[in-house]
């Protein structure tokens, strides 16, 4: 892995935005069309939830925070800080700096879910601040490439949190969209019985003053399964716990998917795949 310092980190988003830029317009064209054509794979607001928990798991992050506002959210983890290969894969299409075995994202194009409420998010994380800024990149070009070193961050991370994802939308309705997908009728607590790391996840709503813990406590580890326990918790008071035993294991890919074009080219070298099984055993 390669380290950088501040300057580095500064040199390199820069050198990024240039080599992006540095395009005749029928290539700026075709760029275009190809981050249009990831970003209509998201087209769900659930799809940028869960991408967010997915990368920041895979990170190694035991908390994620969402701090949702009238015109912004925040996002808040505590896992690994971003590093060279981070940067070159969140400003590119296709690309992941993650090995093909060892997360649940698909080829680094996740990010590019926000762009459904934002046309402008900003990513502090270790060494890195910069932005995608629609605004000062013109509608034309695909600002989605072209990362913005900032001097200054928008926001201070909050003690034991080492990244934030600031986004503020760029249309009324999308504070309502995510607080309906952060309710209890539609968020599934249970995400957190199949993540590797995260233990919680922490939803601030910041319009209702309102506080929601999901926790994820494990009871029991034995050689063939784990028990969970899933905690609600609604501004420090308990509101739901369920207890859950999960099963975990190796299953080989079956050979028709081995042999899938996408497979062989993208991840060939995975010939088998862990799979989880969850059952209730209490439910309040």
């Amino acid at each position: 892995m390669i380290f950088f310092q501040k300057n580095s980190a500064e040199e390199h988003i820069k050198g990024i935005n240039k080599d992006n830029s540095d395009v005749n317009e029928r290539v700026m064209r075709n760029l275009r069309g190809s981050v249009n054509s990831v970003e209509i794979t998201f087209p769900q607001i659930d799809s940028f939830l869960m991408e967010f928990i997915q990368n920041a798991d895979d990170a190694k992050s035991q908390s994620i925070f969402f701090q949702l506002n009238k015109k912004s959210i925040t996002v808040y983890n505590d896992g690994e800080p971003f590093q060279y290969n981070d940067a070159e894969s969140i400003s590119s299409i296709g690309q992941t700096s993650k090995k093909s075995n060892d997360y649940m994202g698909y080829l680094g194009v996740g990010f590019k879910s926000v762009y459904l409420i934002s046309d402008s998010p900003e990513i502090c994380s270790g060494d890195y601040h910069f932005k995608f800024d629609k605004n000062e990149c013109g509608s034309n070009a695909p600002y989605e490439l072209l990362p913005i070193w900032l001097e200054r961050p928008t926001k201070k991370l909050p003690k034991s949190y080492k990244t934030y994802f600031f986004i503020p939308f760029k249309e009324t309705e999308a504070a309502k969209r995510l607080k309906k997908s952060f309710s209890r009728t539609e968020f599934n607590s249970r995400v957190l019985l199949f993540l590797k790391s995260m233990d919680e996840i922490i939803v601030k709503d910041m319009i209702q003053g309102q506080t929601t813990l999901f926790k994820r406590s494990e009871l029991e580890k034995a050689k063939d399964y784990t028990l969970f326990k899933i905690e609600e918790i609604i501004d420090g008071k308990t509101v739901n716990t369920s207890d859950y035993v999960v099963f975990k294991g190796m299953a080989k890919v079956p050979q028709k998917v081995l042999k899938d074009k996408q497979t062989q080219e993208y991840r060939k070298s995975v010939t088998k795949r862990r799979v989880s099984v969850a059952f209730a055993i209490s439910d309040g």
